[in-house]
């Protein structure tokens, strides 16, 4: 058997669960699998409309047996996993007749973001601020500068949004990179200013 037919038996769409690696460095293994079948499952209902309104958020159905039928985790497992998925905001548990388990997913990527990375997009981009001002303003005294073309760094980002606040980078524009590291990254684009009085 060569090992390309291991990796397809292993990757079967059907008896697939994807897992982020780093969702596994911030979660222990049992919480990251359900939280991961959780979330494909919810979105799945969603998709068919297969819901329940409580206290106007969308919740699904998600019986124990299903779960333990899917990944052999007990009912005991189950509720101590989600208990603490609760507790870290990423989902919520509620019970209806006849103890009818149904679990709304938190769908405010800031949550995620959070425990995955120890700050959200909104926090980075807030220190990317701060920490490009001071670049820039050093950089201005340094050379005596004025910014010509209205760019800054790669981004092409208006100057006229840096001053007004307006600047809204997405993670997929700067990628998942340190603080640290981008402080020693020079973000100023030399090329796009001229030096002058």
């Amino acid at each position: 058997m060569s090992i390309e037919r291991l990796h397809k038996l292993l990757n079967a769409d059907k008896n697939c669960v994807k897992i982020n690696r780093d969702l596994l460095k911030a979660l222990n293994i049992e919480e990251a699998l359900l939280y991961s079948i959780l979330v494909s499952e919810y979105q799945k209902k969603l998709k068919l409309e297969d819901y329940k309104f409580f206290e106007d958020k969308k919740f699904i159905y998600c019986p124990v047996e299903d779960i333990e039928q899917f990944i052999n985790l007990s009912a005991f497992k189950q509720r101590n996993i989600l208990n603490s998925l609760q507790k870290k905001n990423l989902l919520c548990v509620k019970l209806g007749h006849a103890r009818a388990r149904y679990i709304w997913i938190n769908d405010d990527a800031s949550v995620l973001e959070k425990l995955l990375y120890g700050y959200t997009v909104n926090e980075y981009q807030e220190d990317l601020m701060k920490i490009f001002i001071k670049q820039l303003n050093n950089f201005r005294q340094q050379k005596n500068i004025k910014i010509e073309s209205s760019y800054i760094a790669d981004y092409g980002v208006p100057w006229e949004k840096i001053l007004s606040n307006d600047l809204n980078l997405h993670s997929s524009h700067i990628g998942w990179i340190t603080k640290n590291e981008y402080i020693n990254k020079p973000i100023i684009d030399t090329d796009k200013v001229k030096t002058g009085a």
